[in-house]
């Protein structure tokens, strides 16, 4: 006898995949993202203090993944729970990239 998937197991599948792929992308751009804090001493920009700190950094890949591994584990029916990670996981990512540009990108803005 085989164990059926749940109804609903692809759109979980494509939760879990857009969720590992934020964590990926959050790994790359802080490998290609470079020493912020010095690049805001060298422009006198405002530092956005939370994207660029070690525990930001460090943290969501660990949470992510966290999360990611406890609904694999778990495998919740609904697919709420799945949905709610990715946008989390998503947003996080979203962050990283822009919150660290925004002051720059002010600052070259107001170069006339």
């Amino acid at each position: 006898m085989t164990e059926e998937d749940p109804p609903g197991s692809f759109g979980h599948g494509i939760a879990v995949g857009v969720a590992i792929s934020a964590v990926l992308v959050h790994i790359a751009f802080v490998a290609i993202g470079g020493d912020w804090q010095k690049l805001y001493a060298d422009f006198g920009a405002p530092v956005p203090r939370i994207t660029i700190s070690a525990p930001w950094q460090l943290g969501v890949p660990v949470v992510g993944s966290l999360l990611i591994g406890a609904l694999i584990l778990k495998r919740p029916r609904g697919l709420l729970a799945y949905a709610t990670v990715a946008v989390l996981l998503v947003i996080a990512c979203g962050c990283t990239i822009v919150y660290p540009t925004a002051p720059l990108t002010a600052l070259a803005n107001n170069i006339k």
